[in-house]
């Protein structure tokens, strides 16, 4: 709790700075070495989804669709694992997740007010798609239709307006629908099928699916990375600028091109310091990007570097990607600072790892490692495991201008500032 004490004093509303304006392929930094120093055993995990932290009540939840802890059937039996990242221990698994073998879940997840998961779910019978909200302490879940042919999938909180964002991915749905935190109940809907159009859509046809989003308090929008669409033409990607109150509508489209080097369009999204936000791109070969939030210019390239999803942990302004090679064979998990978007050294994970998360009061960073586990981290490597990551000499730097959401009574997001080393100098009197 005293760490969490320190922490919160650190945070003061939000503050302008100008934003870093560098040469977009920076140096490769030595800095920090990240290494896995524990593992958390979540019984044999071989299908998941993404991971997401709330460091404020220090718990990392994790979509685990064959957990042997719901049940034998994977498709009808998935969970969340609940873990505690003060001890990196195994709470429980909430189960009750469902559907075919290729519509499953628990697909997407967030914690909402520090007291809910919600939860993309598969299909139920009659055949629609379900999002899931479910008590963090009781197991208390509400189940709600999305009325989608498929999945639903990854999803985000508007903090402040007390709305949820989700996507429904596959290619008989493409649409986003919209929802109350407080009734569960729904507010809206953005097709982004094209057939028929969409006046809200801004004209985006999100053929290549939908992917990670981040509700940004900095512009008050939704950020939806949305890759390979088949409109707007002569793009990889675009990242969608929707707002957070009705009625829902795309204000702006950030365009990727293929100049960019962000071949396959972006799939992970992360607000950084500052205006940034990270695209974690989709190909081996990719160079992701970091852009501006205003504009969607880019601000830094991330060259080899690609990622499904990304995570930013402002507990050391560094970003976390998830790159695999071009064969597949091997992961790594990759750091960048956010500073001068250097990219850190690699450190090698799992050959199926693709997904990361970071606990920004320990600095700890979680990686599914799944079984069989060929990064010889985890000690059954049949079932694989959550590695922890963590470098002995990397610097506490709360980075200034980075949206923490969820770090005070739930509903107002706060900023942090600047307590990087080479500024601690200068601030020493704010202390």
């Amino acid at each position: 709790m005293m760490r969490k004490v320190k922490l919160l004093a650190c945070l003061l509303p939000g503050l302008a700075i100008p934003l870093l304006l560098t040469v977009p392929t920076p140096a490769v930094s030595d800095d920090e070495q990240f290494q896995p120093t524990a593992t958390i055993d979540v019984g044999r995990i071989t299908s998941f989804d993404i991971s997401f932290v709330d460091a404020n009540i220090q718990t990392l939840v994790q979509s685990h669709r064959d957990t042997p802890n719901c049940g034998a059937d994977p498709h009808t039996d998935g969970g969340v694992d609940v873990i505690d990242t003060s001890s990196n221990t195994y709470l429980k698994t909430l189960c009750g997740f469902q559907g075919t073998a290729s519509e499953h879940g628990p697909n997407g997840v967030v914690i909402v007010d520090q007291k809910e998961i919600w939860a993309g779910d598969g299909l139920i019978s009659p055949e629609t798609s379900t999002l899931k909200a479910i008590d963090l302490k009781t197991g208390n879940t509400v189940v709600m239709n999305t009325g989608g042919a498929g999945r639903s999938d990854e999803l985000c909180d508007a903090v402040g307006h007390e709305i949820i964002m989700v996507a429904n991915d596959r290619a008989a749905d493409l649409f986003m629908t919209f929802w109350s935190a407080e009734s569960h109940t729904l507010l809206g809907k953005i097709s982004f099928k094209g057939a028929p159009p969409d006046p809200n859509a801004a004209g985006i046809v999100a053929a290549g699916g939908i992917e990670q989003c981040k509700f940004d308090p900095r512009t008050n929008r939704f950020l939806i990375a949305i890759p390979q669409p088949s409109s707007p033409a002569g793009v990889t990607g675009v990242v969608a600028v929707v707002t957070a109150e009705a009625p829902f509508k795309v204000v702006d489209v950030f365009k990727i091109l293929p100049s960019s080097g962000c071949d396959q369009g972006p799939h992970g999204l992360a607000l950084g310091p500052n205006h940034q936000v990270l695209l974690g791109c989709g190909s081996p070969s990719a160079a992701s990007l970091i852009i501006d939030d205003r504009d969607g210019s880019t601000i830094f390239g991330l060259p080899g570097v690609s990622s499904d999803e990304v995570w930013y942990n402002p507990g050391d302004n560094h970003y976390f990607l998830v790159p695999t090679n071009a064969a597949g064979t091997a992961g790594s998990l990759a750091p960048v600072d956010a500073t001068d978007g250097a990219e850190d050294a690699m450190v090698t994970a799992g050959a199926s790892s693709r997904v990361v998360a970071a606990d920004m009061i320990n600095n700890q960073v979680y990686v599914v490692l799944p079984g069989p586990d060929n990064s010889g981290v985890c000690p059954n490597t049949a079932n694989g495991c959550i590695g922890v990551y963590t470098a002995k000499n990397d610097d506490p730097c709360l980075a200034h201008g980075m949206p923490v959401l969820d770090h005070d009574d739930g509903d107002d997001p706060l900023f942090m500032r600047v307590r990087c080393d080479h500024d601690r100098d200068r601030h020493d009197h704010d202390r």
